[in-house]
C-alpha cells in the first residue's frame, strides 16, 4: 500500500524528555474521514490550514484499509479547532 508523503509522523511523542522522566499526559486525537479521489487535494487543505494556525501535531497518519486520517495534537484547544474546521471527530487517550 503506497502512503502518501504528507501521511507521515511530523514528530517523534516524548521528543525532547529525558527517558526516566515520568509524565502523563493526554493525546488528543482527530479522526477526519477523506475520500480517496480527493486525497492529495484535502491533506494539502489540512496541511495548509495547520501551517496558517501556528499548529504543530505529534502524528498525521492514514488509517489503514479505512478512508480516514489520523491527527494526534497534545493541545486540546488545537485538536478541537481542526475537528470543527475539517468535521472531524475528537477521540482522547492517556498516554505515558
Amino acid at each position: 500500500m503506497n502512503v502518501h508523503p504528507l501521511l507521515k509522523l511530523v514528530r517523534i511523542i516524548g521528543a525532547g524528555h529525558h527517558p526516566a522522566e515520568k509524565r502523563e499526559a493526554m493525546l488528543h486525537l482527530v479522526e477526519v474521514a477523506i475520500e480517496p479521489e480527493n486525497l492529495a487535494h484535502e491533506l494539502s487543505q489540512m496541511r495548509t490550514w495547520l501551517d496558517h494556525m501556528k499548529f504543530q501535531v505529534i502524528g498525521f497518519r492514514q488509517i489503514p484499509g479505512a478512508n480516514i486520517c489520523r491527527v494526534d495534537f497534545e493541545n486540546e484547544r488545537e485538536a478541537t479547532a481542526f475537528a470543527q474546521a475539517f468535521a472531524g471527530k475528537e477521540l482522547n487517550r492517556t498516554v505515558a
